[in-house]
């Protein structure tokens, strides 16, 4: 069960991260679902607010993105979203849905600054 897999890892990232976990959703093909959404991140986004993001994160399920072939430096495993506000971290699971998790930025801020550092060559 899609909801069950993102309590599962609702779980584990509150065990994990504490107050920097912001959300996790499950994200399906043509809806999305919330398994959690921290106090304070609840009181800022509006409910249509909440369907813009979800749809920005919408994958083309048809296109092969769930599967995960191997490949010389290995499967695919998840794809990380860098934003201003946020890490979103999301998880293709089965053929029907991927999970998003989001984060502080603070959670990645070696990668921020390496990423950042990357952005300011090109």
């Amino acid at each position: 069960m899609p909801s069950a897999t993102g309590e599962r890892l609702a779980g584990y990232a509150t065990d994990q991260l504490g107050d920097a976990l912001r959300t996790v959703f499950v994200l399906f093909e043509d809806d999305w679902k919330p398994i959690y959404i921290r106090d304070d991140v609840r009181q800022t986004y509006t409910e249509d607010r909440y369907e813009r993001v979800a749809e920005s994160f919408r994958i083309d399920f048809e296109a092969g993105v769930h599967e995960r072939p191997e490949t010389e430096i290995g499967s695919k495993a998840a794809i990380v979203h860098y934003h201003d506000n946020a890490y979103v971290f999301q998880f293709p699971h089965e053929q029907c849905h991927s999970v998003l998790l989001s984060v502080e930025p603070e959670v990645g801020s070696k990668l921020s600054s390496f990423i950042d550092g990357c952005r300011d060559r090109l």
